[in-house]
């Protein structure tokens, strides 16, 4: 969960110098925090996507969630944003896969090959993401399978079991979350905030 935060004293010069009611404060305040939080939305959603290189839109969309408290009495209201950055599969990821040949066979102490169950090492599939932030990926014990049509990597449980391959994206998103998304939010907010100000002291409006 990320936030958007800002110094309060830069309000309380803006309400002084246009002579602001509270009332109005509070209404443009408020309505600031939901235009900001709308903008960082998009550009949340906008960040998943370039940074993961998912194949579509519909793939974030749940996973960047905006909620907007509304200010009660003194206290006032605030915005924050949800981010599910758990691993994506590889399905869903635009990029290059590429099945492993099956290793040369080992051989012991005595120079003769190991006979045996996964003697000869065990087979597997690489995967090398088109976002430049997450590394490639190598999985052990897997294979390149379709999935609804789509080609991917199934890696092989110790109990028989497959499941698909998936990428992790806590990291890399970290940091682009930061530069990309919430790096202005403060200047954003307050620019909201004085443009409405000032229409409702001109206006008049509460």
């Amino acid at each position: 969960m990320s936030g958007f935060y800002v110094d309060a004293s830069e309000f309380d010069a803006l309400r002084a110098a246009l002579g602001a009611t509270e009332e109005q404060c509070k209404a443009a305040y408020n309505k600031a925090v939901r235009q900001t939080a709308a903008k960082l939305e998009r550009l949340a959603r906008a960040t998943m996507i370039s940074g993961t290189g998912v194949k579509g839109r519909h793939i974030v969309r749940g996973r960047v969630h905006v909620f907007v408290s509304k200010g009660k009495g003194d206290k006032p209201g605030g915005g924050k944003i949800w981010f599910g950055l758990d691993s994506l599969p590889v399905s869903s990821l635009r990029g290059k896969i590429k099945p492993q040949s099956r290793r040369k066979p080992k051989r012991g102490s005595d120079g003769r090959f190991i006979k045996g169950r996964g003697a000869a090492g065990a087979a597997g599939a690489s995967f090398t993401p088109q976002a430049a932030d997450i590394p490639p990926l190598s999985f052990p014990n897997s294979f390149v399978a379709k999935r609804d049509g789509r080609r991917t990597i199934w890696v092989r449980n110790t109990d028989g079991r497959v499941n698909e391959a998936r990428v992790p994206i806590y990291e890399p998103m970290l940091g682009q979350i930061d530069s990309d998304v919430f790096v202005g939010a403060g200047d954003m907010l307050l620019d909201y905030f004085s443009k409405d100000l000032r229409g409702r002291v001109a206006g008049g409006v509460k």
